[in-house]
């Protein structure tokens, strides 16, 4: 007798092979999370703002640092 499927811990009956759990993932960094469920998503969206973030923040302390140089050629011209 063949069992096509099996009950998991989460009593949903799943197929006994993971053939197809494989392309369900997504390639983050937590392989327990399937692709297009709403935590991956969120996690996307989470890596993607952090992302936003880190280029704002390197985008302001150039500002700060081209406005500092502006300063002290003023004042060593002075």
């Amino acid at each position: 007798m063949k069992f096509d499927h099996i009950l998991t811990i989460s009593g949903r009956a799943g197929r006994s092979s993971s053939a197809g759990s494989s392309a369900e993932r997504s390639p983050s960094a937590n392989p327990f999370v399937r692709s297009g469920t709403l935590k991956a998503m969120k996690e996307e969206q989470d890596r993607l703002r952090a992302e936003e973030e880190e280029k704002e923040k390197a985008k302001a302390d150039k500002r700060a640092k081209s406005a500092q140089k502006k300063v002290s050629r003023q004042i060593v011209q002075m």
